[in-house]
């Protein structure tokens, strides 16, 4: 890849304290930053910018916004809204609880190929997230770039650039830790890429080694 990429959740909201689930537009505008995840927020955009961050792109959910402002007060750059950066639409399941979603699920196949009804799946997340990357890169050229979007989208991305099955997104440490339930306070870390994705010019180029 042209450039290098770090990746970040954005910081605690109310709704993460709650486990409720903000999926899609309606949502995410009930769910707002607590005071927690605004001093979240300004460590997370200190480290920005000792890490030499020179732009950022977004999801266009008001609490990455929320985020991402606090942020660039810390570390000015400049800021894009890309909507395949967005939170994992949950269909009939937005507004309520992750427990109740993942009770609709039979197996871990379900949970990352079976779509919300009227959502998405997580594989679909997938595909947009690893889509948007290899926009992004070519979009660009020898820039520290920093993305900040929600759990599932990373967890999937981060699976994704490892070149690792699908499955990993349920079990791999590396994947977890942007879970918000696993990891409330947010962290700034490293995409961590394989040199098989680093090389691949579509989406089915860079999972062919998953399965």
């Amino acid at each position: 890849m042209r450039n290098i990429f770090y990746i970040m959740r954005h910081a605690q909201s109310d709704h993460n304290i709650g486990s409720w689930i903000s999926g899609d537009a309606a949502t995410d505008l009930k769910s707002r930053l607590t005071e927690t995840g605004k001093e979240q927020a300004r460590r997370l955009g200190q480290e920005a910018a000792a890490l030499g961050i020179t732009r950022i792109y977004r999801s266009p959910f008001q609490r990455v916004k929320a985020t991402c402002d606090i942020v660039t007060a810390h570390c000015p750059v400049p800021v894009s809204v890309d909507d395949r950066l967005r939170q994992l639409d949950c269909g009939l399941f937005n507004g309520k609880t992750w427990t109740e979603r993942e009770a609709f699920f039979a197996d871990h196949y379900e949970k990352l190929h079976r779509p919300s009804p009227g959502g998405e799946s997580l594989m679909d997340v997938q595909r947009r997230m690893v889509e948007a990357i290899g926009d992004i890169d070519r979009w660009n050229e020898g820039e520290t770039i920093l993305i900040i979007s929600h759990g599932n989208p990373l967890r999937m991305l981060q699976v994704a650039a490892l070149c690792l099955p699908a499955e990993a997104a349920l079990t791999d440490m590396r994947a977890l830790q942007w879970k918000s339930d696993v990891s409330p306070d947010p962290s700034i870390g490293p995409l961590l890429i394989h040199p098989v994705f680093n090389s691949a010019r579509s989406y089915s180029d860079a999972v062919r080694t998953s399965s």
